[in-house]
């Protein structure tokens, strides 16, 4: 099972099936499966009909489209890691199941996708708060209509750390004062706190939450507007169960400096309700990430254009994200990110009119449809979520859709036998976002580069 932090807000379990032989054979009378987390090392097959599968009662999203012989490729949306033995279906155009198979080692899988059918990645990992597990199962589904991608890239967005040992740890910071410091923040790979002055210490329990038994500790200074001011890092600190320790960080311990990146944003509308850019460095040398953000927030703006800068930790990391949300009425939110494994202090900029909006309309558990509501661009693709968000009593269990722009409508192809847990019972959240990705000219493209990519501008409406 894989694990990531608690950042993330959706929780689902891991199902166990028998593992299928390593050699990719191909399996009949469902003898050879394997659910997520299987242990197989090649992508073992089976194939079955819809009388063996969980029926949605209407099918797969239908429609034209061409066959498809191509790959899927599956991988960590952060670190590009493979991510093997997870279960990979096929369905015809009525959505019936026609394959079941495995993602080999190297993350991938051949396919023979119908004309007019799809493919699912489905797979689950749990979130940790507390010593506490929180289980989550996921789906994402690709209707490739007419699109010829050589290869289709998921994606699961995951940080991966390692279960919380079950130690505990009192760990205390103290700092020397920063002049002209509004609040002070102290952060490991297992805890954050912050203080206002005339403070210059925090302290806090901590688990040993990272892969390796070593933590990172960071510390930071905002200044009286909120801009990030400095920090400083003490580096591969061991765990101790059962230990009290203190930890005095010069502000020499910088490594790397600060550097503002320029944004400006164009077009915004008058019914615009807020604008924030957001910019996030971070660290996970022991599995469990540490972040530095800085966060301007504008609320009710009433210019139609909005400039400046905002502070980054350029040498914080590996992981840098600089990000624009704009904000509309009735749950309608546009954004551009941008994203990479170094700091770019390049200018960014956001045209907030530029991308169609589309109005979500009756989410069920198994379809949504939508409608345009303002007219601009098509993007490279449409995404559906539909999640159940679960409420401790019950499962977090959520599915993606991926379509071509003007599809209209989706549903959710049939789920195999022993898949049956990953539908979504009912719908706590549903949206539809138009999707333009950076590096990408159209469907096909998307496709190959990943439609869960992090750099690409959007617009969508929740429901």
């Amino acid at each position: 099972m894989r694990t990531q932090p608690i950042a993330s807000f959706l929780f689902l379990a891991a199902i166990l099936v028998p593992a299928c032989s390593d050699d990719g054979e191909t399996c009949s009378d469902g003898d050879c499966t394997s659910g997520p987390g299987g242990s197989g090392s090649g992508p073992a097959t089976s194939t079955s009909s819809s009388t063996d599968s969980t029926s949605t009662g209407q099918g797969g999203s239908g429609g034209g489209g061409l066959p498809l012989s191509t790959d899927v490729v599956f991988t960590d949306l952060v670190t590009g890691e493979p991510l093997p033995h997870e279960v990979v279906v096929v369905n015809a155009a009525d959505g019936s199941v026609v394959l079941q198979t495995l993602t080999g080692t190297d993350g991938s899988v051949p396919v023979e996708i119908p004309a007019g059918g799809s493919v699912t990645v489905f797979y689950s990992f749990s979130l940790w708060a507390g010593g506490a597990e929180y289980p989550l199962r996921r789906a994402q589904t690709v209707f490739p209509g007419d699109a010829q991608p050589v290869r289709i890239a998921l994606q699961d967005g995951g940080f991966y750390e390692a279960e919380p040992g079950p130690g505990l740890m009192l760990v205390g910071v103290t700092w020397d004062v920063a002049p002209g410091a509004g609040e002070y923040l102290a952060k490991s790979n297992c805890f954050a706190e912050s203080e206002a002055p005339p403070s210059q210490a925090a302290a806090a329990y901590m688990t040993d939450c990272t892969n390796d038994g070593l933590y990172d500790v960071v510390i930071a200074a905002y200044d009286q507007f909120g801009a990030l001011d400095r920090f400083a890092v003490l580096a591969d600190q061991p765990f101790i169960d059962q230990w009290k320790l203190n930890h005095q960080i010069p502000w020499t311990n910088g490594g790397g400096g600060l550097g503002d990146i320029p944004y400006s944003i164009t077009n915004l509308k008058d019914s615009t309700t807020f604008v924030d850019v957001s910019s996030v460095a971070t660290r996970r040398t022991h599995g469990a990430p540490i972040t530095l953000e800085q966060l301007i927030e504008n609320n009710l703006p009433d210019e139609t254009e909005l400039s400046g800068t905002i502070r980054h930790a350029v040498g914080f990391g590996d992981d840098h994200c600089t990000t624009i949300r704009v904000a509309l009425p009735l749950e309608v939110v546009s954004s551009y990110s941008r994203c990479g494994s170094t700091a770019n202090l390049l200018p960014i900029m956001f045209d907030a009119s530029r991308l169609a909006q589309f109005k979500i309309s009756g989410p069920t558990p198994t379809s949504a449809a939508w409608e345009e509501a303002v007219a601009g661009e098509l993007g490279d693709l449409m995404a559906v979520h539909i999640w159940q968000t679960g409420d401790g009593t019950d499962d977090n269990i959520s599915w993606t859709a991926y379509v071509a722009p003007g599809a209209g409508s989706v549903t959710r192809p049939d789920l195999p036998a022993g898949l049956e847990n990953y539908a979504v019972p009912r719908v706590d959240y549903a949206s539809v976002v138009n999707q333009d990705l950076h590096d990408a000219v159209g469907f096909a493209e998307a496709l190959e580069e990943g439609p869960s990519s992090r750099n690409g501008e959007s617009v969508y409406d929740t429901d």
